[in-house]
């Protein structure tokens, strides 16, 4: 909510289908119109990204794939936003960080920008990407987790 308000030219991005509509979905109950809300196939027309402030809403879970993406849009810097609740933070400790972070004191709803937090990400999709053999494409993250990792093992 605080990026929308602060940047009228935003678009946000989602990887999933289902993440996309949750947003639509609760930007409707809080009564805003207007947002910017796209999947990554939308956003081959560059047109709709042109000279705007872009948010990734989410990671994907291969690195390989997401930093592709992040590259094809020639991007001066890259911003996603992700909860600690996300299928890729639950599948590898993200009970840790949000126990360090309680300690530290972080409220739910307050955001951090950390190394630690960004090179645990990237592991996270780094591992992953030696597991998976064949991906199974997915409309959810929690589809994809399970699609993929049960598939798997």
């Amino acid at each position: 909510m605080k990026l929308l308000k602060e940047n009228n030219d935003a678009v946000f991005i989602f990887w999933f289908e289902d993440s996309l509509r949750q947003a639509e979905h609760y930007l409707a109950e809080m009564e805003i119109a207007g947002a910017d809300l796209l999947t990554t196939r939308e956003v081959s027309h560059s047109a709709l990204i042109k000279n705007k402030k872009i948010f990734f809403a989410e990671h994907y879970p291969l690195r390989n794939k997401e930093q592709e993406f992040f590259d094809s849009l020639n991007l001066a810097e890259t911003t996603v936003l992700s909860a600690l609740d996300e299928p890729l933070f639950i599948n590898f400790g993200s009970d840790k960080i949000a126990g360090l972070l309680k300690q530290l004191g972080l409220k739910e709803n307050e955001s951090i920008q950390h190394q630690m937090i960004s090179a645990a990400i990237k592991n996270a999709q780094e591992k992953l990407e030696r597991k998976i053999i064949t991906e199974h494409s997915a409309s959810s993250q929690a589809g994809w987790f399970q699609k993929n990792i049960a598939a798997e093992n």
